[in-house]
């Protein structure tokens, strides 16, 4: 895969907001980034990776950690954590909704997706979603040791936290859903109550942020994903990255641009619905095209500020912001979706669902889809990128799929799971817990 670095070609300096862009920004885009406060940003990010203390209900408290698996169950913070940010976003004057993850993403424990919606101006049925994950993920391995976390994404939520803040009072023609999910990568309600949700219909774009503090490379660099195979929204898309690259306000900081692995799971919502883009932690390595770097510390739930680069972390939080805010002020042109369907019926395209269970200690099923006759290779890797096991490789029908891995030879640890054809490569992440 190719990811072209976009050069800056617009640089927000001291007392100069876009004066030379007229059309790109509505006038208090620029104020609303000047009113980004990344102390607190900072803060909610200690509290949520389990390093200050905070008040939560009438009591000061710590968050110790916070897994989404049963065998952890007694040891877990989740609904203290879920408590912390149900009070910061009511805090800011929502109403949040709560509602319970669904059922089929295999667990039992009682985590919940947490939603609040700022209700826009002139287009209040019209939602722009800004969303991040809030679960964590056990010491890989090895349970009997304390994890010194509660969070592997505590940068993107305390970023989307931030968001709900600062646009709360901000006039906007659309209305926005700020949405902490309580699993990750599609595992929520918002996505598996798609025929009764009654919000899907109405996106207009999606923005999914996750653990966007590191700099895996020290490169300096924003990375919005986004799917391209079979999307009627590229033009969209297109237009909104456009606007990325002029909110990057340090010139140190380059834009990268490329397609996930996955329809499903960076967006966190299936990529067909409406046009979306992802800020991650992960990059394709400039130098070998097929190693895919993470953020370490991320994946042990260590979703640490010790751990970030703060400038990145602080730019990144404005580039997500500001685009969230944006779009709910401006909308996207109307001449971009001529040719693009609100709904489209899905699966239409190759798709690699979540597999189940995930966590899972044994054994889990693999479930695809492919729209025609392709050959196939489905395939393991780490995440340092070394290949595992080859599942599937071969010529294979057009329609759904399914294949049981049993890894009885393997590690606890993460593990990435690869559908690649001729025209996409697709991807999921596995967490082997033994």
């Amino acid at each position: 895969m190719q990811i072209n670095s976009i050069k800056i070609k617009h640089i927000l300096c001291a007392g100069y907001f876009f004066l030379f862009l007229p059309g790109l920004f509505a006038q208090n885009i620029p104020e609303i980034l000047q009113s980004i406060d990344f102390d607190t940003i900072k803060h909610h990010v200690r509290v949520l990776s389990g390093d200050t203390t905070v008040v939560i209900g009438d009591s000061t408290r710590k968050i110790f950690r916070r897994y989404t698996n049963t065998t952890f169950t007694e040891l877990n913070d989740i609904t203290l954590a879920e408590q912390y940010l149900k009070e910061t976003l009511e805090s800011f004057g929502y109403e949040v909704h709560v509602k319970k993850v669904y059922e089929k993403s295999g667990f039992d424990v009682d985590i919940h997706d947490l939603l609040v919606v700022k209700e826009g101006m002139n287009y209040p049925g019209k939602y722009v979603l800004c969303s991040a994950f809030y679960m964590g993920f056990p010491w890989l391995g090895h349970p009997e040791k304390i994890n010194p976390s509660a969070d592997m994404n505590a940068s993107g939520v305390a970023t989307v936290l931030e968001g709900a803040r600062v646009l709360k009072n901000i006039e906007t023609d659309y209305s926005i859903i700020f949405a902490l999910w309580g699993m990750d990568d599609g595992a929520h309600s918002f996505t598996y109550e798609y025929l009764s949700n009654p919000f899907l219909d109405k996106l207009i774009f999606n923005v999914d942020v996750e653990a966007i503090g590191y700099d895996s490379l020290n490169l300096h660099e924003i990375i919005p994903q986004f799917t391209t195979l079979n999307n009627p929204f590229l033009n969209e898309i297109e237009y909104i990255i456009k606007q990325v690259d002029s909110l990057i306000i340090n010139n140190d900081i380059s834009l990268i641009q490329g397609r996930p692995f996955s329809s499903r799971g960076y967006a966190q919502i299936e990529s067909d619905i409406c046009p979306g883009i992802s800020f991650i932690q992960s990059v394709v390595h400039p130098d070998s095209n097929d190693k895919i770097i993470f953020n370490p510390h991320c994946w042990y739930g260590y979703d640490h500020i010790n751990h970030f680069n703060p400038t990145i972390f602080f730019e990144r939080a404005k580039a997500v912001i500001g685009t969230v805010a944006h779009i709910a002020v401006n909308g996207i042109p109307g001449n971009l979706s001529a040719e693009s369907h609100p709904i489209v019926n899905f699966p239409c395209s190759y798709t690699l669902f979540p597999n189940y269970p995930n966590p899972f200690n044994a054994s889990t099923t693999i479930n695809f889809y492919i729209p025609g006759d392709d050959f196939i290779s489905l395939y393991i890797i780490d995440v340092n990128g070394n290949f595992v096991e080859q599942l599937i490789m071969q010529n294979m029908n057009a329609g759904y799929h399914n294949i049981i891995w049993n890894p009885v030879s393997y590690s606890s640890g993460i593990y990435l799971l690869i559908l690649e054809t001729s025209h996409v490569q697709n991807y999921q992440k596995l967490v082997l817990m033994k």
